[in-house]
This record gives structure tokens, C-alpha cells and sequence, in this order.
């Protein structure tokens, strides 16, 4: 289904229905929350309280996920704390930091549009430089302050349209991670593990690639290691470990399947499951093989394991060759039933030419672009007028100050453009 974490995939749900709550106040649900949980205080302050309801429970869960990645848009700047929201335009989230001069001094209490200069909607840029630490300082003067918005907003900047998604909910789960909450990865490189994902494969293979790298595959060797009374030698060859790398590569039935499918790289003992997951993707670069050949191995380490549990649990004995040939079959099946994800395919890139179109008639047409580069202090927009027949008329270019992103770039620049002309 796409995602790898069922436990933080439910956090992700769950912070849509927090999200719903906290953008719809007025339905049946949060006037029911509010009226049993938080009377006094907003969803966001809101806590579990005391004898919570399963369904208050989960949503508190999600709206701690939400938390996370929840940032304020300015309106009026009347109801945003300045030293405990997460106002400013950064990615990931955070609150401002303070000058260091300030120490103890700062209003908790104090809000955003105490920034701004009495009576008008600009930053007073000697209290900002007073009160806030200096890379903040830049930041804040980039905001672009509305000035017809009426109140200040919740949004979610991880995604286009600032709408909490279940999407970008599971990224903000899986990657914006606080110090008490990191724990250590699963063993593999990571490199390989990505590689494995952006493969054009049905799901269950990805899946198996990934804890074979990840060494979560239940042989006898890895379940010895979780202290259970069973016998962590082979069952199949009686000579060695049963380790991962061993059953899917260097036991004597899994070097059979592979030489009957006409490869004969992995008949080496020295080679780490590591190096023998990256010869993978090295046949798969093979240019000299056909596509479905090309592929054949990632199936036929599924099928390796299978005819290991066959042996096991279902007590037959497979020829190798018979294994092959399911192999074969099912990548077959595979690329009938999934043309459009054939390498040529994808490869195949059709870019369509463009020209300049004159406008009708006794009509100027002005085209413009912005330049946006995150590291830089400011922004550029550049413009050329031309006429119906494609005749210059005027042209210029101007340093605008520096926004938050490139869509944002080219909002600011049209709006540049057509104040000037």
C-alpha cells in the first residue's frame, strides 16, 4: 500500500481527523470534544483529561503528529504568541528564538502584531533586531505582510496547497523525528534500501528485498538470535548456518536455481548478503540482457525463498529447474500485465517544444520569470512587453526581497510585474 510503518501510518490518520477538528470548529464533533474536554482552553492546548474516550484518546495521539508540522499563516497577527508559535516560514516548524540580551525579560503573552509598527501592518525592525536573535531577524522581515487578511491561520507547509494530507502526515511521521523519539535504523545501507523501493516490481518482492537487506528475514540463524530453542543449521544442505545470505545464495539448491537460470555470479561463498543484494541491481543494468532477463533475478530470490519454506513446511522437494521456470513465468506475467513500466518506457521522455505566441491584435504581451534560490537574501524577477507582431517594446529586471519558496517567488514576481507596467 505504500507504506512501511503501520504504526506511524495510523498516527497519520489519525492527525487527519485532528486536522478536520481544528479547521472545522463549529461541527457536531469538536463543539461535542470541546463541551466534554476542553472547555477553557483551545483544541491545540487541549489534554486527554480525565476518563477520555478511546476516540478522544486517538485523536490526541494524531494531534500530537499534527503539532509537529502545524505552522501559522499571518492575518492581523492578534492571536499568535511570538515566543511559543510556530509562525515563522521554515521548514521544519519552529518558534523564535530570542536575542540573547533579552534572557528572562520577554512577555510570554506577547503577540505577532507587537512586532508590527503602530497602526500599519510593517515590521518594526529596531524591536525585531531588539528582541529576536539574528538569523531570525532576516527571516521575519522576509513575511510579507497582508493587508487585507483578517485573522491568522493554521496551515500544513508540506504540501502545495497548505492542507494536511495522510501522505505528508506519514513523511512528517517517519521524518521529522525529535531527539527522544530516534531510534536506531534497521541494519542495511541505505542506498541499496532506495534503490529497492524506486524498482518497477510487484509490492510483495519489494517488500521481501527490503528485510532481506534489512536482515528480517526469518531464517534459522535470525530466529536462534532471538533466544528460541530451534536447530540454526541448514535444513536443506545439513553443512552451514541457515544465515539470509546462505539460503539465497550460497546454499547448494539456491547456487542450482541460479545456474539453471544462467547466473553464475553469486556461486561464491566470500561475497556478504550486501554485496550479492548490489550484484542485483548491477545485472539489472545489463544492457547486453533482454528487459525480463534483466529483472529475473529479483524474482528468483523470491522464489528461492519459497521453495525453502516449501521444503520446510509443505515437505516437497522441488527440482531447481521447475523453480526457474516460475520464475520466468511470473516475469513474464508481470510486464503483460504492467507494460508501461518497462525501462524503455520510462526512459522515454517527450518534451514538447515551445515558442513565443504573439497576442491578438493590438495587444502588448509581457512574459516574465522569477529566480529563487534559498540560500540567497533576495529574489529577481525579470520581464520583457512585446507587441502583436513580436516587436520589443520594454524589458527590465528588479531584486525583490527574499520569500519562502519558489511558487512564492513567482506569486511575488507577477505581483512586481504588473505594479510596474
Amino acid at each position: 500500500m505504500g507504506f512501511r510503518d503501520l504504526h506511524r501510518f495510523n498516527m497519520a490518520l489519525l492527525g487527519k481527523q485532528a486536522w478536520r477538528i481544528l479547521q472545522n470548529p463549529q461541527s457536531l464533533l469538536s463543539r461535542i470534544y470541546k463541551g466534554r474536554y476542553h472547555k477553557s482552553s483551545t483544541f491545540l492546548e487541549s489534554v486527554c483529561g480525565g476518563g477520555p474516550s478511546y476516540g478522544w484518546r486517538s485523536i490526541q495521539a494524531g494531534k500530537d503528529l499534527l503539532k509537529k508540522g502545524l505552522q501559522v499563516r499571518l492575518g492581523d497577527g492578534k492571536v499568535t504568541k511570538v515566543w511559543s508559535d510556530h509562525w515563522l516560514p521554515v521548514v521544519p516548524p519552529r518558534v523564535v528564538q530570542g536575542n540573547v540580551g533579552v534572557g528572562n525579560i520577554r512577555d510570554l503573552n506577547m503577540h505577532v502584531e507587537e512586532l508590527w509598527k503602530p497602526g500599519i501592518r510593517e515590521w518594526d525592525e529596531a524591536k525585531l533586531v531588539q528582541l529576536l536573535a539574528p538569523e531570525d531577524v532576516e527571516i521575519v522581515k522576509s513575511i510579507r505582510l497582508s493587508r487585507f487578511a483578517n485573522e491568522d491561520v493554521f496551515v500544513w507547509p508540506y504540501t502545495t496547497n497548505t492542507v494536511y494530507t495522510v501522505k505528508s502526515g506519514y513523511w512528517v511521521a517517519t521524518h521529522v523525528v525529535e531527539d527522544g523519539e530516534r531510534i536506531e535504523p534497521p541494519p542495511g545501507p541505505i542506498e541499496v534500501k532506495k534503490k529497492i523501493w524506486k524498482l518497477q516490481i510487484p509490492p510483495k518482492i519489494q517488500h521481501f528485498l527490503w528485510k532481506t537487506i534489512a536482515g528480517a528475514i526469518p531464517t534459522a540463524e535470525r530466529l536462534c538470535s532471538r533466544i528460541l530453542n530451534i536447530d540454526p543449521m541448514c535444513q536443506r544442505c545439513c553443512l552451514y548456518e541457515e544465515t539470509i545470505n546462505h539460503v539465497l545464495f550460497n546454499c547448494q539448491h539456491a547456487n542450482s536455481i541460479w545456474r539453471c537460470a544462467g547466473f553464475t555470479q553469486f556461486d561464491r561463498s566470500d561475497i556478504s548478503l550486501e554485496d550479492n543484494i548490489r550484484m542485483l541491481f548491477q545485472i539489472l543494468e545489463m544492457q547486453s540482457l533482454t528487459e525480463e532477463k534483466r529483472f529475473l533475478p529479483m524474482w528468483m530470490s523470491w522464489m528461492i525463498w519459497k521453495s525453502r519454506n516449501d521444503f520446510l513446511f509443505a515437505h516437497r522437494n522441488v527440482h531447481p529447474q521447475n523453480d526457474v521456470e516460475k520464475g520466468v513465468q511470473a516475469v513474464a506475467e508481470w510486464f503483460i500485465a504492467n507494460p508501461s513500466t518497462t525501462i524503455q518506457e520510462r526512459r522515454i521522455c517527450v518534451t514538447p517544444t515551445s515558442c513565443w505566441e504573439p497576442p491578438s491584435s493590438g495587444w502588448l504581451k509581457c512574459n516574465f520569470d522569477s529566480t529563487y534560490r534559498s540560500s540567497a537574501s533576495c529574489m529577481g524577477v525579470g520581464w520583457i512587453i512585446r507587441d502583436d507582431k513580436g516587436q520589443y517594446i520594454e524589458s527590465g529586471w528588479a531584486k525583490l526581497p527574499q520569500v519562502d519558496t519558489p511558487l512564492q517567488a513567482e506569486a511575488n514576481g507577477f505581483l512586481y510585474v504588473v505594479q510596474r507596467i
